[in-house]
């Protein structure tokens, strides 16, 4: 998975007007890199790009649906199959879940940094003053 910066200055006028802009950069780049092995391998590559302030992607929700549906028809799905009636629902509900914990995870990482640059913040005026 791959995480862009949609404000950075190579990308801040167009992703400002273009939804997704920076996302679909990071996906081309991927694709241009990893592609080419992938299908040399007879594999097929899946450009997993978010940006951070959340959005995603089309083809990781693509993927992770995917991951879903198969989880589901495999039987490895640990949801109890009577609360949700139907395999779709199913494949749905742990969907759903797999985006969560893909923001949660993203939010971490973006509070991690933040606390990084304002510890070297305050260290920096410290040894200044």
């Amino acid at each position: 998975m791959t995480v862009i910066h949609p404000a950075a200055k190579s990308y801040a006028a167009e992703a400002a007007h273009v939804p997704g802009h920076a996302a679909n950069i990071a996906a081309h780049r991927k694709t241009l890199k990893h592609g080419p092995q992938s299908k040399q391998d007879g594999a097929t590559f899946v450009p997993l790009a978010i940006e951070t302030y959340g959005r995603l992607h089309p083809k990781v929700i693509d993927f992770f649906r995917l991951v879903a549906k198969e989880t589901v028809d495999a039987g490895l799905c640990t949801e109890p199959a009577g609360a949700f009636p139907t395999p779709k629902i199913q494949a749905g509900r742990l969907l759903n879940k797999t985006l969560a914990r893909v923001s949660a995870a993203l939010l971490k990482g973006n509070a991690q940094i933040l606390r990084h640059f304002a510890r070297s913040a305050r260290k920096s005026t410290k040894s200044s003053a």
